[in-house]
């Protein structure tokens, strides 16, 4: 099916005997998780609601501002559980011969914006 808002869907006939896990499909590519994800929408053998086109064309819109707030929360994720560790680390280093340091098993992250070549162009 050609849908005017999600593109080119799949419909996925439902594995229960009720058909209520079936779907529409498709692969994706998703700036919230900077990677491909599978996208169903739950409807009928119709295809999506115009509820469903809205909710989705609402999220596209947000998903910029979405991604900068999921890194930002990461990033200060990763600065507490980095805290929490160091010690840790910094233990195990002391006792290995090879010179490592703390930093080669949990960097120090400056920022929390990701490296221009990680992101998808």
């Amino acid at each position: 099916m050609e849908d005017s808002v999600f593109g080119t869907l799949e419909f996925i006939p439902g594995q229960w005997a009720d058909g209520s896990d079936a779907h529409w499909e498709k692969s994706e590519w998703s700036e919230l998780t900077n990677a491909t994800i599978p996208l169903q929408i739950y409807a009928d053998t119709n295809g999506p609601t115009e509820e469903q086109r809205q909710v989705y064309l609402n999220f596209r819109q947000a998903s910029k501002s979405l991604r900068a707030e999921l890194q930002d929360a990461l990033f200060d994720f990763y600065q507490i559980e980095r805290e929490n560790y160091v010690d840790v680390y910094a233990e195990i280093c002391a006792d290995a011969p090879l010179g490592l340091r703390e930093e080669d098993f949990i960097p120090v992250l400056k920022a929390s914006e990701l490296p221009a070549h990680s992101r998808r162009q």
